[in-house]
């Protein structure tokens, strides 16, 4: 109160001796004129300008009385009015994205928690937008910026939950995050940088904190955190083509792009198994009767089927917002050897007794390759809101194209073996791109070789792909996707050689050094066509898959798979295929998971790890058909890698 007195009285006495001076002045003109007007009576100067002036016992007089009303004001409760300078808040604009087109707008200010108070304020995009019509980057944008009066630059997206700010007096971006964090990170950087007053101003009229706000604010930063995992998950090459509905999906990143080329490897063998190996061959070829029809009853009268393919998931494979490109391709050999020809012909297993010349049938042989298919993927998706949740849809064009085919079939191989030779017959038909090759199996005479000949005509097929998020209406990160993929796939050749031929060996049981096998053969083929037109279908696959995450580092999912195929081909088999998986994420950038989804007909484990670092993202599995243990029946290798811009 003291000290509120003595400013009052300070500033007072200024404003008087101020009104004094002032009449000092006028009285001394008045006294100069004076003293020129008057030449005869002489009259001291200094006694006429004393006259005017108050003297110091005046001056303490009314300081004394302003002193005492003063005092009399505080004392009957009267309060002192004074006013407050507010500094003008920080003014910013809204610069708004949609893929890689920007423009300039505020309307996604207040959806990522900017609202105009004491220290912020919008400016109007209006001047902008007509100034940088013509810009085509955000690089542009930026520059345009400072034709403005707005100090920052925020830059959004409704779909993308990346949010930035840029100075526009320093050009720097300061801040990068998500829209759940940034009004809290702009405020701190306003505060550490010189706009402290703003908030001490804002500070009086504080108000008592909107609950509902703040719960929603973190609902938005847990959602934040689910969506992390999903978006880590289904970025890659190979969850991107095999569900285009993915490309709809909020990415961090605007563009992705392999790194090497995805590569799958399986080989399955549909019969013969480790165990079975093992226990033929460590009993040291002696065996009772009872372990014998045991090891026989394996194979004979059945086929042993031998699948092995060679898989490029992404050869060449981007995207650029919602749209996508890929360059895949795929190996495939299938050998189809009846049991009997093992189990009564070839003595280094355990064979049945030998009835000499007596015929041992072997029907059923087949060969079946495709060197290498190529297929070119061209992929576009869009999200759409529906009373059940966000739904987003896409679609695969793909274009289908291979080098090479054979298929051979041989409905008749008979051996009948005699005490001295060796007597077989075999009869069959086949499909084959010659392109100019001549000769035989053993001896080809590739000299005229065209390998244009070769290929097949370009087929095209579609997928399909679905993706249902009933967050909003669950209330739970619950996700549903299907696909229909290989929607009239095929590959197709018309310019196959058709043939039938028979084959007979009449060969002694013994060779010596200087025979021939070929001398004791004979090979008959009739040319059916050489322009013949041959299809191999790829399986048109529906998979319905569902996600779950408990919590925000796992997710949990389960589907099922129906091919639309009358044998097993390209790994997928006729019957309907139930699935499941998991994947944790100890720390964002490592996952670990593990899928049991049947191939070939059979159960199949894969075990698998992935890195997402930054930018890049790798992985690999390892899969065993059939178990782990001695019933295996074959293996797999995967691995992927790409890029995240």
């Amino acid at each position: 109160m003291r000290k509120s007195n003595l400013l009052l009285a300070l500033l007072i006495l200024a404003s008087f001796l101020h009104g004094q001076t002032d009449s000092i002045d006028t009285d001394s003109t008045t006294v100069s004129n004076e003293i020129e007007n008057t030449s005869t009576e002489s009259v001291p100067i200094s006694e006429t300008v004393m006259d005017t002036i108050d003297t110091p016992d005046t001056i303490d007089t009314a300081l004394e009385e302003t002193k005492t009303t003063l005092g009399d004001s505080l004392a009957e409760g009267g309060e002192i009015e004074y006013s407050v300078i507010t500094p003008s808040p920080v003014r910013i604009v809204g610069l708004m994205y949609d893929g890689p087109l920007y423009y300039w707008s505020n309307d996604n200010l207040v959806n990522i928690g900017f609202e105009q108070n004491s220290y912020l304020s919008f400016e109007d995009p209006i001047l902008l937008a007509v100034k940088a019509k013509d810009c085509t980057d955000i690089v542009c944008h930026l520059l345009e910026s400072d034709t403005s009066y707005a100090d920052y630059v925020v830059v959004s997206s409704i779909d993308d939950p990346v949010v930035q700010i840029y100075e526009i007096a320093t050009r720097a971006n300061i801040i990068e995050t998500n829209k759940v964090e940034a009004l809290a990170l702009f405020e701190n950087y306003l505060k550490e940088n010189g706009y402290q007053n703003l908030f001490m101003t804002a500070a009086v009229h504080e108000t008592v904190p909107d609950l509902d706000a703040d719960l929603e604010m973190n609902l938005d930063l847990r959602r934040a955190q689910f969506l992390q995992l999903r978006q880590s998950k289904f970025r890659s090459m190979k969850e991107l083509f095999a569900n285009p509905a993915n490309f709809a999906r909020t990415f961090e990143s605007h563009t992705s792009w392999n790194v090497f080329p995805d590569f799958k490897m399986n080989i399955h063998n549909s019969l013969l198994t480790p165990g079975w190996y093992k226990e033929w061959w460590t009993t040291g070829m002696v065996m009772t009767d009872a372990q014998k029809n045991d090891y026989l009853g394996t194979i004979i009268d059945k086929d042993i089927v031998l699948k092995i393919q060679p898989e490029f998931q992404s050869i060449f494979g981007f995207r650029i917002g919602q749209f996508g490109f890929n360059l895949s391709g795929v190996s495939f050999f299938k050998l189809v050897m009846p049991g009997n020809i093992l189990g009564k012909s070839i003595p280094i297993l355990p064979i049945e007794d030998i009835a000499l010349d007596q015929p041992i049938s072997n029907s059923g042989l087949e060969f079946e390759a495709i060197p290498f298919g190529l297929k070119t993927s061209l992929s576009y998706a869009h999200p759409l809101e529906t009373e059940y949740g966000n739904l987003k849809v896409g679609v695969n064009l793909n274009f289908y194209k291979a080098s090479g085919y054979i298929h051979m079939v041989s409905d008749d191989f008979t051996v009948i073996l005699a005490p001295d030779s060796v007597h077989v017959t075999a009869t069959g038909e086949g499909w084959v791109t010659k392109g100019g090759i001549q000769g035989h199996l053993d001896d080809l005479n590739t000299d005229n070789l065209e390998f244009s000949e070769t290929l097949s005509d370009i087929t095209m097929g579609i997928d399909l792909g679905l993706i249902l998020d009933l967050r909003e209406r669950l209330h739970q990160e619950v996700e549903i996707q299907l696909s229909l993929r290989n929607l009239g796939a095929q590959y197709k050749w018309s310019n196959l050689s058709h043939e039938t031929w028979t084959f007979e060996q009449h060969s002694p049981g013994v060779f010596t050094a200087v025979d021939s096998i070929e001398q004791y053969q004979v090979t008959e083929t009739t040319v059916l066509g050489t322009q013949a037109e041959y299809s191999v279908n790829i399986p048109t696959v529906l998979n319905i898959r569902g996600f779950y995450q408990p919590v925000h580092n796992v997710l949990l999912g389960a589907g099922i798979e129906k091919a639309f195929t009358d044998i097993t081909r390209f790994g997928y088999s006729p019957d309907l295929e139930i699935s499941f998986q998991a994947n944790y994420y100890p720390v964002r950038w490592l996952d670990l998971n593990y899928y049991l989804a049947p191939r070939y007909g059979d159960p199949t484990h894969t075990f698998g790890t992935g890195l997402h670092i930054g930018f890049l993202d790798t992985g690999l599995s390892l899969s065993f058909l059939n178990g782990l243990n001695s019933n295996a029946k074959g293996v797999g290798f995967t691995f992927y890698s790409s890029m995240h811009f």
